[in-house]
């Protein structure tokens, strides 16, 4: 039986004749729910957060979407807020199509992605600037438009540069087995891949991609201690793992 919050954000949203489809988040006291009218076409995306620290998750992503969300350059998209209260966030649906290999990062986006860092950052010392905060292959769909990028949850504007790169290649090897340690390693010197992906981020950005090591360092470094806290021990091994072997 669902949860009465998620009946509450949902009901007055399905249409006669539609229907709604509820999952469970990853965090407890968290649900994901698709409505969608009589045929299918999805019509809204509903996240709903029972517990307090879900509930200001969703402020944050809400506040991201509104402020920072029209400002991604194409081909990057952002979902519109189409309602949101406390524990609950109304977004409108992506129709997104499947990816051979979602754990290669287009050029194109990568370069979109250093813009967006670009426009946002802070002219004061030691350079920062926005991050989506978890930019990985789950929250990046394909779509008729461009690129969909979801879930804002971990945005902030205090980030160094290169971090929303690095955790797009650290996450996708923490849990798609790609790409190997050694291909991230290999793009620092513009090898491959990874190489022309880093080199498309500093072109946008305009920073240095000679200083895409250093910047590595100080994404794990961040990281490492976060997923720590989050007792998730796959991600922080992958990290110091990645942090010894670039030490050698």
């Amino acid at each position: 039986m669902l949860p009465r919050e998620v009946w509450e954000a949902t009901g007055l949203l399905i249409p006669s004749g539609g229907g709604l489809a509820v999952a469970k988040a990853n965090h407890a006291g968290r649900f994901l729910a698709l409505v969608f009218e009589d045929g299918g076409r999805p019509l809204a995306f509903v996240k709903v957060a029972r517990d307090t620290i879900g509930a200001h998750a969703l402020a944050v992503e809400k506040d991201a979407l509104q402020a920072f969300g029209s400002r991604l350059p194409a081909p990057l998209i952002a979902p519109k807020v189409l309602d949101h209260a406390e524990g609950v966030l109304v977004l409108q649906p992506m129709e997104w199509q499947a990816r051979a290999l979602p754990w290669r990062l287009p050029e194109e986006v990568a370069f979109a992605l250093g813009v967006f860092f670009r426009d946002t950052r802070s002219n004061g010392p030691g350079t920062r600037g926005a991050a989506h905060g978890d930019f990985a292959p789950w929250n990046l769909l394909r779509t008729e438009g461009g690129w969909g990028l979801l879930d804002w949850e971990d945005f902030t504007t205090d980030a160094p540069p290169y971090f929303d790169l690095f955790h797009y290649f650290v996450q996708s090897n923490s849990e798609l087995r790609r790409p190997t340690k050694q291909t991230i390693l290999d793009g620092l010197r513009l090898k491959g891949w990874v190489g022309s992906a880093i080199a498309a981020y500093a072109a946008g950005a305009e920073v240095d991609a000679g200083e895409s090591e250093h910047f590595l360092r100080e994404y794990l470094r961040i990281s490492t201690a976060r997923f720590r806290m989050m007792a998730a021990p796959r991600g922080a091994r992958v990290r110091s793992e990645l942090s010894r072997r670039l030490e050698r």
